[in-house]
């Protein structure tokens, strides 16, 4: 198991290697009044996070109210 979780890492990390080598260019993103200039990659890899931490807090949620229905 321990041979296979290593594997799907070394995958997983050569995929995300390749994609930020094919994606340098630099993209302008804005919002109100900021605007920064990123690479493509850095800009996908920071909305997947910030994707990753709101599902998870919306999950979290979800389940406790799930379970302070169930309480009542």
């Amino acid at each position: 198991m321990k041979t296979l979780k290593l594997v799907l890492i070394l995958i997983f990390t050569t995929v995300i290697i390749v994609f930020a080598l094919q994606n340098i260019d630099s993209m302008t993103i804005h919002f109100l009044n900021w605007e920064l200039t990123l690479p493509v990659f850095a800009s996908v890899i920071a909305i997947y996070i910030f994707g990753a931490i709101t599902g998870g807090l919306l999950f979290s949620v979800l389940k406790k109210i799930s379970k302070n229905k169930e309480d009542e």
